[in-house]
C-alpha cells in the first residue's frame, strides 16, 4: 500500500511541475543567470505569416529565469520558413529598469525552441511592472509587460 502511495504522490507531484504555462518551481543552477534559480516563468510567442501573437500581459516569479517559447506556424506555401527566422526580446529602452531583459535566437537553433531573455532580480517588489518588446524578423513587433508576483 505504501508504494502504490508512494508512486501516486510522485506522479502528481510531477505532473504538477510539468503543466502547460505555469512557472515552474525547482532551484537550479543556471549559467545565463550565473548562479541559482528557483526556477523558471515561460512566455509562448505564437508567430507565422502575418500574425504574432503573445500574452499582453504575463506572470514573472523573482530569482527565476524569463523564458520565452518559441513557436512558429509555417506552412508550405508561405514565403518564409518561420523556424529559421529571428526573435528578439529586449526590455524596453523607456524602462530603464527592464534593461536585464534581452534574449534573441531562432526556433531552428533554440533548444527545445526556447530562449532564455533574462533573469527576474531577485529583490523585484510584488507588483513590479516590467515592459520588453519582442520583434519577429519578416512579421512584425509587439509590447507586451510582466508582472513580478508572490509564488
Amino acid at each position: 500500500m505504501k508504494k502504490l502511495f508512494l508512486i501516486v504522490a510522485i506522479t502528481t507531484t510531477l505532473a504538477a511541475c510539468t503543466s502547460n504555462g505555469n512557472p515552474r518551481a525547482g532551484i537550479f543552477n543556471s549559467l545565463a543567470c550565473g548562479g541559482e534559480v528557483e526556477g523558471y516563468t515561460p512566455v509562448d510567442v505564437e508567430y507565422g505569416d502575418s500574425f504574432l501573437r503573445i500574452k499582453a500581459k504575463s506572470k514573472l516569479w523573482r530569482q527565476t529565469e524569463f523564458r520565452v517559447r518559441l513557436k512558429p506556424k509555417s506552412h508550405r506555401d508561405d514565403p518564409v520558413n518561420y523556424e529559421n527566422v529571428k526573435v528578439t526580446i529586449s526590455g524596453k529602452s523607456t524602462d530603464p529598469d527592464s534593461s536585464w531583459i534581452m534574449g534573441s535566437g531562432e526556433s531552428s537553433t533554440a533548444t527545445d525552441g526556447i530562449i532564455v531573455a533574462g533573469c527576474v532580480p531577485k529583490d523585484a517588489p510584488d507588483g513590479t511592472i516590467y515592459f520588453f518588446d519582442v520583434t519577429v524578423a519578416e512579421v512584425g513587433q509587439l509590447d507586451p509587460r510582466a508582472e513580478v508576483v508572490h509564488k
